[in-house]
């Protein structure tokens, strides 16, 4: 299973929490390491998720925000759509005998 960011960064400032609390188990040192964790910012979590994941590390919003595709995709799509439709129009529809007409118009229109 893939590391998370706080045991990335438990793993880096174990040395360090385990300095200030000597006496501290295992547990304690974990419980310990939660709250300090807790206590970075947000920005800083997300560095030590990052780092966790292998990949790197930017501030920039535009990671944050959703992808939308290039105008090129959309241009592909429309274009797509289209001869879609263009295939459809092409088939012409099977006329139906004038029986059926005759019928389904009395029909519609309450002629017998």
């Amino acid at each position: 299973r893939p590391k998370t960011g706080f045991q990335t960064w438990l793993e880096e400032n174990r040395a360090n929490i385990l300095t200030d609390n000597p006496d501290l188990d295992e547990a304690e040192v974990i419980k310990e390491g939660m709250n300090r964790f807790r206590m970075l910012s947000s920005e800083e979590r997300m560095v030590w998720t990052e780092k966790a994941k292998g990949g790197a590390v930017s501030d920039s919003t535009d990671d944050k925000k959703r992808k939308r595709p290039a105008a090129d995709e959309d241009e592909v799509k429309k274009n797509q759509e289209q001869e879609s439709e263009d295939s459809n129009l092409s088939k012409k529809p099977k006329p139906l005998d004038q029986s059926t007409n005759a019928r389904l118009s009395a029909f519609a229109f309450k002629q017998s």
